[in-house]
């Protein structure tokens, strides 16, 4: 009886172990995309495919703190999934979304626009202000009355049909 018993433990090991190394994390999850994140390969890569440029084109990505500092204990704060920083003083802020979450375009904005009001202080020129660039890859369906898995948003004024930003 005891070897059949020991028996079982040594196959049942065998499975856990076997399930083990067979496992894969999906990128999908926040702790696994932010992990593959801290690669500086793997995230050029990926930089450069949202970018649609050559790996070779950037030349340095900076892992950037992810929490959005606050001028006031009042302010709300701002938490990034990846914030990072090319060498020309691009930053970029890359946020994995597997749900649904309210509000999401407004959470989007408020990021986006405190990353860029962080990037200057008092007495400085607007002239250093560099281009701040937000990517969502979402999980879920955003705009349900089309099928388009890519698209870019810039800041327009309608009355005159042209865009403020590149």
């Amino acid at each position: 009886m005891r070897k059949i018993k020991r028996k079982r433990k040594i196959q049942n090991k065998k499975r856990q172990t076997a399930r083990s190394e067979d496992f894969i994390m999906k990128p999908s999850v926040d702790w696994c995309f932010k992990e593959l994140m801290r690669n500086p390969k793997t995230r050029k890569g990926f930089i450069a495919v949202l970018l649609q440029v050559k790996p070779e084109e950037i030349d340095e990505t900076i892992l950037l703190e992810n929490e959005l500092p606050k001028e006031a204990e009042e302010e709300k704060k701002g938490i990034l999934d990846v914030h990072v920083c090319l060498a020309d003083g691009v930053q970029i802020d890359i946020e994995m979304q597997v749900f649904y979450v309210e509000y999401w375009d407004e959470r989007l904005l408020f990021c986006l626009s405190k990353m860029y009001a962080g990037q200057i202080k008092a007495g400085e020129s607007y002239r250093i202000l560099k281009k701040c660039i937000q990517v969502s890859v979402l999980n879920f369906e955003r705009f349900p009355d089309d099928d388009f898995c890519y698209r870019t948003v810039h800041f327009w004024d309608e009355m005159a049909g042209k865009k403020y930003t590149d």
